[in-house]
């Protein structure tokens, strides 16, 4: 009888337990933007001056998310003048680009700042 497979030892890769990786660096996904984030609500939002946003938990090197200055811990509230409940809202507001490039209104320490990412 064949052994049934072994579930891996050590930590989870990555990928594997981010909710929504983004990129195009390898292991990152497919959406060409860099960086892996979660949805915030009120209670998570909270330490970070929100009740909504995507909290930036990874960016990947020489991706158009570091190239556009986000950072781990930033908090994407705003794509394009719309408010970004979900991941899914910046993957199409990406997927609908013009000029390859989308406005993205993200609060850092709690200030609000503007950044173009372009791919």
């Amino acid at each position: 009888a064949a052994e049934a497979p072994r579930a891996p030892r050590g930590p989870v890769p990555f990928t594997a337990v981010t909710p929504a990786p983004l990129g195009a660096a390898p292991g990152f996904g497919g959406a060409a933007v860099g960086a892996a984030m979660i949805p915030l609500d009120r209670t998570l939002g909270e330490p970070y001056g929100t009740d909504y946003g995507l909290l930036v938990i990874q960016v990947g090197p020489q991706t158009p998310a570091a190239r556009a200055g986000i950072q781990k811990g930033d908090v994407l509230i705003a794509v394009n003048g719309r408010e970004l409940q979900s991941v899914g809202q910046l993957i199409r507001a990406v997927e609908r680009a013009e000029n390859d490039e989308v406005r993205i209104e993200l609060l850092r320490k709690k200030v609000k700042r503007t950044v173009v990412m372009r791919w």
